[in-house]
């Protein structure tokens, strides 16, 4: 699913090993897939799996419609229901 919200390309650094270029207009987890990077999501993107987590340590993401996303217990996210709205510093990924 894509954001309609105006495209613009911002950084995600994964702690300083490697740095991708993405787009506002998709979420995190289809940008990082586009990237090369595959996390697992058997809900297809659903947020219903939440085999997509991540933690996000510096940076601002929003959901679809724009509006500020709180991460869920611990400070993880589900990459699948986030877009960027600025330049990224991840964790590591979630692995199960």
């Amino acid at each position: 699913m894509q954001n309609k919200t105006f495209e613009k390309k911002v950084k995600v650094t994964i702690l300083d090993t490697s740095i991708f270029e993405v787009a506002t207009n998709e979420s995190l987890l289809s940008s990082l897939n586009d990237a090369g990077l595959i996390i697992e999501a058997t809900c297809g993107g659903e947020g219903t799996c939440r085999k997509c987590r991540i933690r996000v340590l510096s940076g601002k993401v929003v959901d679809e419609q724009g509006n500020p996303v709180e991460p869920m217990e611990e400070g993880w996210y589900l990459a699948c229901q986030i877009y960027p709205a600025e330049d990224l510093v991840i964790d590591k990924l979630f692995q199960v």
